[in-house]
């Protein structure tokens, strides 16, 4: 079993945390606006024209429409987040089950951004950055698509790619030394089916059923001194 340092990325726990805070306050706000447009439609509708009061009940059912879909966005934010925290969990626990030689840190912090997980052992050093969207994956020569569309957030072969430059730099700076990081995206989800055969400007793009097999199948490079060299930096990073 591999060892393993760091822990849940604090990005995702702090997003959560304020989507709670966010559906308590839309939730309050909710029942005292409802409240005073009740007791105002109940003091008003008595005293005006029927067309008056049409319009009045107009207002009262759009704004409960409104608070509704306020009250949607903010479930489906939390959904997404959920997904990210759980899909980071689903694969640290496939992590897990890499050989003794293995060790991986996960949510590094390197520059503007995180690392979801770095992955390292005989076979190399590996950036993984996890999503967890479901749907078919596949490159359609420029961008990756999902279900035949390009993904509407940020270039996450991009993203992927990024880190691990951030990665080797970082090392070159602490080591003196030219280390080579293996960028690999991969998606945690049942639902997500990859069709990406090839690395994509050398990212390789993976489900993560297929990760612990990736890794430990390529060429043994790094010495267990380098390991320890490596491992040793690396932990700096989590602390």
């Amino acid at each position: 079993m591999a060892k393993s340092f760091g822990g849940q990325s604090k990005y995702l726990i702090n997003q959560e945390e304020k989507n709670y805070l966010r559906k308590k306050r839309l939730a309050a706000a909710g029942l005292l606006v409802l409240a005073l447009l009740f007791l105002a439609v109940n003091q008003l509708l008595p005293l005006v024209s029927n067309t008056t009061a049409f319009i009045i009940i107009t207002v009262f059912l759009v704004v409960i429409a409104v608070i509704e879909g306020l009250s949607k966005d903010s479930e489906q934010q939390e959904s997404n987040f959920y997904h990210g925290r759980s899909g980071e969990g689903a694969v640290f626990y496939k992590l897990k089950h890499l050989l003794d030689d293995f060790v991986f840190f996960q949510d590094i912090k390197i520059g503007y951004g995180n690392v979801d997980f770095v992955v390292l052992g005989p076979t190399g050093l590996y950036s993984v950055e996890v999503k967890s969207h479901g749907g078919r994956i596949e490159y359609n020569g420029t961008e990756l698509t999902r279900n035949g569309y390009i993904f509407q957030e940020k270039n996450i072969l991009k993203q992927a790619l990024g880190e691990a430059l951030e990665l080797q730099d970082y090392l070159k700076q602490k080591l003196n030394e030219d280390i080579f990081v293996t960028p690999v995206l991969v998606f945690s989800s049942r639902q997500a089916f990859v069709e990406v055969k090839n690395p994509v400007t050398n990212i390789y793009v993976l489900h993560k059923s297929y990760l612990n097999r990736f890794i430990m199948n390529n060429q043994k490079t790094f010495t267990p001194e380098k390991i320890t060299k490596i491992e040793t930096v690396l932990k700096e990073l989590v602390k």
